[in-house]
């Protein structure tokens, strides 16, 4: 597969799972409605999958996660530059690669979603690497985990559509998962933190590193810190 508009929309699909802005780059095909009054729904040109929870499952407290969590340019080992940032938002997946539509996504649409999150993209600019960076506050933070493990969430991943899914590591206060669409090699890794998860999705395009060892690196390296904070 080419560095081309297509492969970079594969990436806004894979990447930019939620939220209230498309990524600006790598050329994300994506168009997002926000309302106070209607469903929020966000579709990709790739797929037409809607990504964000529905309005009337929003939680009603709300936690706001601190700036200073996001990863820096210089965490990452293929230079990358942001794309994306949602600001503050509890409309999250609890980790980059799950789509929220629970009209055909298999959740029930009355499963916990986050009191508060914020989610970041980026991207290599030779479009080989992308990383979605998603800090999520829960009351429930072990039973966050634990959906996320068993894909029983709000939020989750496509398995059916993707190849090769394999949960590599779920246990107490870590999640990680693997799979592949077409060339496009992914990595997921999570960490807990109290009652705060803490993930950094890789997509990898050509090879240029080993996506679940920088997944789980970063996804360390971001829960150092929060765990320095008030988030719970």
């Amino acid at each position: 597969m080419s560095i081309s508009t297509g492969r970079r929309a594969i990436a806004a699909t894979l990447t930019a799972m939620t939220l209230i802005a498309p990524l600006t780059a790598p050329a994300a095909a994506v168009a997002t409605e926000l309302s106070a009054s209607s469903t929020v729904t966000t579709t990709t040109a790739t797929s037409g999958i809607s990504l964000v929870p529905d309005s009337a499952r929003r939680p009603k407290a709300s936690t706001v996660v601190p700036g200073r969590v996001a990863l820096r340019a210089r965490d990452f080992t293929v230079r990358q530059v942001l794309g994306f940032d949602s600001g503050q938002s509890p409309l999250q997946p609890a980790a980059g690669g799950q789509y929220c539509d629970t009209s055909n996504n298999g959740a029930t649409g009355l499963e916990p979603t986050p009191l508060g999150g914020r989610q970041w993209s980026w991207y290599a600019t030779d479009g080989s690497v992308g990383t979605t960076h998603v800090v999520t506050a829960w009351a429930d933070g072990d039973g966050a985990l634990a959906d996320l493990a068993h894909d029983t969430g709000a939020c989750r991943f496509d398995t059916a559509g993707v190849e090769d899914y394999a949960v590599t590591l779920a246990d107490h206060d870590a999640f990680a998962a693997t799979y592949r669409v077409g060339e496009v090699h992914t990595a997921v890794h999570t960490v807990l933190v109290r009652n705060t998860l803490v993930s950094v999705t890789v997509d990898d395009w050509t090879g240029a590193l080993d996506e679940a060892a920088e997944a789980q690196r970063l996804a360390e390296r971001s829960a150092k810190v929060v765990a320095r904070t008030r988030l719970p």
